[in-house]
């Protein structure tokens, strides 16, 4: 980090110039703060991959794309939402703060301490910064719009696998017919496999995200009733069922009981649609290995 800062701050003597520097009075050091709060900052967004490094590109051989695409585009809200205005509000406040102040050092570590709402807590901390009446009204609204985004990646994925289960019908009953072969049947049966399981990587990818955001909604439910439940670890590798038989009987999430403060009632609802979720997804992954091995007569 030392060294980041030495090469920072050499850059900006580059581009100012020490003399530059005399005569203005432009402070080197807030200029060296916004660059090391922008390389913070975008530390916290992680890996960004875009719809064809997810899905891959549309080459015309999958003909449940448009479905694919749906589900994938449900996942934007849980992937960016909770962290990006957080993120913002970091490097906004910071700057502004550095400006009004000329303390940037201070605005440098304010940044980063802002920052940190990536982190667990982080979430409440900054709903508490509007007070607590608000940040539970907050809360609650946020985990409503959750819950609604999570009924609709279930509906996207309902849509997706209907369109992957038809196309395995049909392969079947093409091959029954005699109109394509034994060998043409399991090839584009291996691929239909193929794809389902880049379709689970997805709805895993969305989840992943969901969790997260369960975390902070839980620890954020629990400084208002701490007996608020610690979201459920079950189903995390949906795709890891696969080798399970395709008929076994799903063991579904149970409902949540609608008891104690709204915050928890929200909170248990949220959790359970995640969870069921993740079940079908573990379902679908095992269907979905059998149309692969499947022993066509």
């Amino acid at each position: 980090m030392a060294q980041e800062s030495r090469n920072i701050e050499g850059g900006i003597n580059v581009l100012l110039g020490k003399n530059h520097y005399n005569r203005t009075g432009i402070a080197r050091s807030g200029l060296a703060a916004m660059v090391s709060v922008s390389l913070v900052l975008s530390s916290l967004t992680g890996c960004v991959t875009t719809r064809d490094d997810r899905i891959g590109a549309d080459d015309g051989s999958d003909a449940c794309l448009a479905y694919v695409v749906a589900l994938d585009s449900t996942g934007n809200y849980f992937a960016e939402d909770m962290i990006k205005g957080a993120a913002i509000g970091a490097l906004g406040g910071a700057l502004i703060g550095g400006i009004a102040s000329g303390n940037w050092q201070g605005a440098a570590i304010g940044a980063v301490s802002g920052a940190a709402v990536g982190a667990l807590g982080g979430y409440w901390k900054s709903k508490m910064d509007q007070g607590k009446d608000q940040a539970v009204t907050s809360l609650a609204s946020d985990m409503n719009a959750d819950e609604a985004q999570l009924d609709k990646s279930q509906a996207a994925f309902k849509q997706l696998t209907a369109c992957r289960r038809d196309q395995a019908k049909k392969i079947r009953a093409q091959y029954t017919a005699k109109s394509i072969t034994r060998d043409e049947a399991q090839t584009r049966l291996r691929m239909l496999g193929t794809q389902a399981r880049k379709d689970v990587d997805i709805l895993n990818a969305i989840t992943g995200n969901a969790d997260k955001r369960l975390a902070e909604y839980q620890y954020a439910a629990n400084q208002i009733d701490p007996n608020v439940p610690a979201p459920s670890a079950s189903n995390e590798n949906s795709s890891s069922s696969s080798s399970s038989s395709a008929d076994r009987k799903p063991n579904r999430p149970h409902k949540p009981t609608r008891t104690g403060p709204p915050t928890t009632q929200g909170f248990a609802s949220l959790q359970s649609k995640a969870s069921t979720l993740k079940q079908n997804s573990s379902d679908y992954a095992a269907e979905s290995s059998g149309w692969e091995s499947a022993k066509l007569g």
